[in-house]
């Protein structure tokens, strides 16, 4: 089960290693992010693109997610290139705060504290959208959020990831 999980995690490193050239040559941008002490970054395709980063025309930061919102004082690294710059995101913790334990959840599921470290922060989510705004130059539009427009139309439900009400009148009645 192990191998196998560590054969389809090299896959993956393999093909998104292999984009990169491609992505820079198309002028298009990408990011990159894993855990600092992610063997990812050590792996035969991604330790080049660390070592030399000129080369693959981008850049590297280490952060702590406490600093944008997470619990935990998880250190995250993040790879990207192209017109958005994240060297802004490079922060790490001040010790102005406290963080939850890590280790396991204590309901007895015997599940990892790690686990509920897998979702981005909303912080972090916040700042990484205003920096691609700002140097991509998008003004937000004027009118509602995707979060108010799923409460107001089945639309807006849609484009959202929110699953919309049905409609009085089904294009396939339901099956009784």
């Amino acid at each position: 089960e192990d191998l196998l999980r560590v054969e389809t995690a090299n896959k993956i490193y393999k093909f998104v290693a292999e984009a990169i050239p491609i992505l820079n040559s198309l002028g298009i941008a990408w990011i990159i992010e894993n855990p600092t002490n992610s063997l990812m970054w050590k792996t035969k395709y991604f330790a080049p693109i660390v070592a030399d980063m000129p080369k693959f025309r981008c850049k590297f930061i280490s952060m702590q997610m406490c600093m944008h919102g997470g619990k935990r004082d998880k250190k995250t690294s993040i790879a990207y290139a192209g017109k958005v710059r994240f060297s802004s995101l490079a922060v790490m913790c001040d010790g102005k705060h406290t963080h939850a334990p890590w280790g396991t959840v204590k309901d007895d599921s015997r599940t990892f504290a790690t686990a509920s470290e897998s979702n981005y922060p909303a912080d972090f989510c916040k700042k990484v959208a205003a920096l691609v705004a700002k140097d991509l130059k998008i003004e937000s539009t004027p009118g509602k959020s995707a979060r108010s427009i799923g409460r107001d139309d089945n639309k807006g439900k849609e484009w959202a990831g929110i699953q919309p009400r049905r409609d009085k009148r089904d294009l396939i009645p339901e099956f009784r």
